[in-house]
């Protein structure tokens, strides 16, 4: 990531506070985040944030969660789509930054990626069976009958 020095001289001369510029395409994500079924902890500096972490069906090539602020019950809907390019959440932070280079980046988003790529949080499906209905033939075998047809 490049960066830039202050125009201004801090009190010590030899010493100069380096800010971080908004060039980059891709930003690391600035949050420590703990996660721990149901419930995640980011910390931004001195800033900590519990969360209770839900997902629900959508229609979308993606999954979709609601992240309940804990202190507040603030509840923030976060979409993370399998291409990347079209994840959103509803927060405030996410609307602020959907214009600029990086194309949208939040706290929560940049979390329940992290999660979603670290294989912290299950698929809804993942226990399920290969084949959740049972077909005609089985039907039929069980109640020890015979297809009509």
């Amino acid at each position: 990531m490049s960066a830039i020095l202050l125009d201004t001289p801090a009190r010590d001369a030899d010493c100069y506070e380096l800010i971080p510029t908004t060039t980059v395409a891709k930003r690391p994500p600035e949050t420590a985040v703990e996660f721990d079924a149901p419930v995640l902890l980011l910390r931004k500096g001195r800033d900590v944030q519990l969360y209770t972490v839900d997902e629900f069906p959508c229609g979308f090539d993606g999954r979709a969660f609601a992240v309940t602020k804990d202190s507040t019950g603030e509840v923030y809907h976060v979409f993370a789509a399998r291409n990347g390019q079209d994840s959103t959440c509803d927060c405030a932070g996410f609307t602020y930054t959907s214009n600029d280079a990086t194309g949208g980046r939040c706290r929560h988003l940049d979390a329940i990626t992290h999660l979603l790529s670290a294989d912290r949080l299950e698929h809804p499906l993942a226990g399920a069976p290969v084949e959740p209905w049972p077909s005609p033939e089985q039907l039929a075998a069980e109640a020890g009958v015979a297809l009509p047809f």
